[in-house]
């Protein structure tokens, strides 16, 4: 079983229409490859990025715009454009810690800078961390994201260690299977660049 699914998320939140149709367009583009258009990957990257700039132009809030981008910019190896999409999410909601994640990745594994890495990585473990303290074992999905955080900002070991520590403090049988079917898909899942690259194909109109 992979670690990770592309996430196909439809907007029900409120947007311009404009943005909003473009980034739907270029969600379908996505999702099926551009297929349907027959276009290679770095026609469909050059495309996806033109309409999703649009998008962001008209709604410079629209965050899954940003995001929708990044799988794009990668590919063509358009790496501080990506930071500064990421930047640009980041600004729009600053307590998603999974914005940062992807920025240490982007600077850990394409642009080789590891001090930035680190502070991308630790800003995620902070906003993970707390929310998983304020929540104080009542909710397994923070201590999740936790360790999922730690896994490739870390390493393996580290995460599988974290879970053995929460784990005396959920006694629910479905928390302590979630924890053991988790446990069990970073033990069978590599966690090297293109596992991580798997992280950027979230696809959202949220």
């Amino acid at each position: 079983m992979p670690l990770f699914g592309k996430c196909r998320q439809k907007a029900t939140k409120k947007h311009t229409s404009k943005a909003f149709s473009l980034n739907e367009k270029a969600f379908f583009l996505l999702i099926t490859n551009g297929s349907k258009e027959g276009l290679n990957t770095r026609e469909l990257s050059i495309k996806v990025i033109k309409i999703l700039d649009s998008a962001t132009y008209l709604e410079p809030g629209y965050t899954s715009a940003y995001l929708n981008k990044l799988t794009s910019l990668i590919y063509l190896k358009k790496y501080q454009e990506a930071i500064k999409n990421i930047d640009q999410a980041i600004k729009s909601n600053p307590s998603d810690h999974s914005n940062y994640l992807k920025k240490g990745i982007i600077y850990r594994d394409y642009l080789l800078d590891r001090s930035k890495a680190s502070v991308a990585f630790n800003k995620a473990l902070m906003i993970a961390g707390e929310k998983a303290k304020r929540a104080k074992y009542s909710a397994l999905g923070n201590d999740i994201n936790v360790a999922f955080i730690i896994a490739f900002a870390k390493n393996k070991n580290s995460a599988l260690a974290y879970l053995d520590k929460i784990l005396i403090h959920y006694q629910n049988i479905k928390d302590v299977n979630q924890i053991s079917n988790f446990k069990k898909l970073l033990m069978n899942n590599p966690l090297d660049k293109k596992a991580a690259l798997q992280m950027f194909s979230n696809y959202s109109t949220l």
